[in-house]
C-alpha cells in the first residue's frame, strides 16, 4: 500500500473516532470540558493547602456536581470530599485522589 493510500485509511479512521465520540457524548448526556475549559480550571488552582478542600468543593459542583451530594467526611486530620453520583445500577464505584 502506498503512503496515500495509508494517509488516507488513517484519515478516516480519526474522522470516525471524531464522530463516534461525538455521537456517545450526545447519547450519554457526558459534557466534555475543552481545552479552554482545562486551562481555565489549571489557572484557578489554589496553592495554600488551608484553601484547597473548598476550592476542590467548589469545583467538583462547576462541572454538575449535585451541591446536595457532596459532603466532607471529617477523621481528626484528614478531610475527605465525598462525591456521590447515582448511577443506573445499585452498583458502587469509588474513584479517589489527593487534593493536597
Amino acid at each position: 500500500m502506498n503512503q496515500m493510500g495509508i494517509g488516507k485509511i488513517l484519515s478516516v479512521t480519526i474522522w470516525m473516532i471524531f464522530v463516534t465520540v461525538l455521537v456517545v457524548q450526545a447519547q450519554s448526556g457526558i459534557k466534555f470540558s475543552t481545552e479552554s475549559e482545562i486551562k481555565d480550571d489549571v489557572e484557578k488552582v489554589v496553592c495554600k493547602n488551608s484553601e484547597r478542600l473548598d476550592a476542590v468543593k467548589k469545583l467538583f459542583v462547576s462541572k454538575g456536581a449535585d451541591e446536595t451530594k457532596v459532603k466532607i467526611d471529617d477523621f481528626n486530620f484528614v478531610k475527605n470530599l465525598v462525591v456521590e453520583k447515582p448511577g443506573k445500577t445499585q452498583e458502587t464505584v469509588v474513584i479517589g485522589a489527593h487534593y493536597d
